[in-house]
């Protein structure tokens, strides 16, 4: 029987010429390939992440766009990963909207907008100390917008959300990005 201190965890390697030191080496080439190869894999499945996110908000807004062009109306509110109604069509069968890393929304949002006020007229001369006119009123626009929030933990998908869609039409505030959509 072989006594050799490693003999019986070396003896398959012996008779292939292979040493100890030969398998820690194999071991550490192995290791270092690995560490850098998983950082390459996880920046390939974030932009995956990040390319199929703007693909749903794109196709989201898309669809909400089509309604309200065709009826006047945004579609109606949905919880978090629903599809609206009406918008079945333009994903794929059998799907939500939440995925892994994410999940959509859809909302409704009235925007109330200051608008120019025609000013009044002046009153006439014999008016009992009435001041020269009439202060005009303050008069609104409502509009509705629709909105796309996008809830994730992943805080580097949020910001390159928003570097994405730009801050004009899009902010984060806690854990949710939310992209505005006007009317057309």
């Amino acid at each position: 029987m072989d006594h050799h201190p490693d003999g019986v965890l070396m003896r398959p390697f012996r008779r292939l010429g292979l040493s100890l030191a030969d398998l820690l080496i194999v071991a550490g080439a192995l290791t270092l390939a690995a560490s850098l190869a998983v950082p390459l894999l996880r920046a390939r499945a974030f932009d995956a992440t990040l390319d199929q996110a703007v693909l749903d908000v794109d196709v989201l807004e898309g669809g909400a766009r089509g309604i309200f062009d065709r009826s006047g109306e945004w579609p109606t509110d949905t919880g978090i990963g629903e599809i609206p109604q009406g918008l079945h069509g333009v994903f794929p069968a059998d799907t939500t909207l939440a995925r892994d890393s994410y999940s959509l929304q859809w909302r409704v949002l009235e925007s109330a907008d200051r608008v120019a006020a025609p000013a009044a007229a002046p009153l006439p001369e014999d008016a009992d100390a009435a001041p020269d006119s009439v202060p005009a009123a303050t008069v609104y626009e409502i509009r509705t917008l629709g909105r796309i929030l996008l809830h994730s933990s992943d805080d580097e998908l949020l910001a390159e959300l928003l570097s994405h869609y730009g801050n004009e039409r899009s902010f984060v505030r806690d854990s949710t990005w939310t992209l505005v959509i006007g009317a057309s």
